[in-house]
């Protein structure tokens, strides 16, 4: 449905545009499949939120994970139904640990903020041979974004333990969800490569 859907519009854009090679009308493609896929999935996942009541949760789940993903990168799974059914165990997973289970300080965050800071100092940016990050200085800025995202999400926990412990519970099981799609064991439960 979704190739289906974005050919007719690949070919659309094509009529319409004089200078399209058959590369750009790839690239055009991918890129609409990437477009509609996303939407299809991120309106489920908000849809599924507000109907199970959690929607404070899972928008800052959300917000975390993605976030993380951006300058992080890491682990990508071989098929969309994977890649979907991935997500949404680590969105609404992390949630549903964050409710059920109590944390007694706040201070169980600085082993998860070293975790992850190590983590992110040893591996981001993470790449795949699908999506190789190719250029030094990018790499670099990833890398130091990364650090920086973890400080502030660490810190941010560490005070969000005081008001909402299911926040501060999400933050940590989120960030580490991402570690681990960042690290060696990650890539090899996605059977992903890095691609550098």
């Amino acid at each position: 449905m979704i190739d289906a859907f974005s050919k007719k519009v690949t070919g659309l854009i094509k009529k319409n545009l004089n200078d399209i090679t058959p590369e750009k009308e790839e690239v055009i493609d991918y890129g609409i499949k990437i477009l509609v896929y996303e939407t299809i999935v991120i309106a489920s996942a908000f849809s599924a939120a507000l109907f199970f009541g959690v929607f404070k949760y899972f928008l800052a789940v959300f917000l975390i994970y993605s976030i993380l993903r951006m300058v992080e990168g890491g682990a990508h799974m071989n098929s969309r139904i994977k890649c979907i059914a991935t997500y949404a165990a680590i969105i609404f997973g992390s949630i549903f640990l964050s409710k059920n289970i109590y944390i007694a300080s706040p201070y169980y965050s600085i082993p998860v903020f070293l975790i992850n800071f190590f983590a992110a100092y040893k591996y981001a940016p993470g790449d795949s041979l699908e999506k190789p990050i190719l250029k030094k200085k990018l790499k670099v800025k990833l890398k130091v974004l990364s650090l920086i995202v973890i400080t502030v999400l660490s810190l941010g926990s560490f005070i969000l333990w005081y008001s909402d412990k299911i926040l501060f519970n999400a933050a940590l099981i989120t960030s580490l969800s991402v570690t681990f799609l960042l690290s060696p064991i990650g890539y090899r439960f996605a059977k992903c490569q890095r691609g550098s």
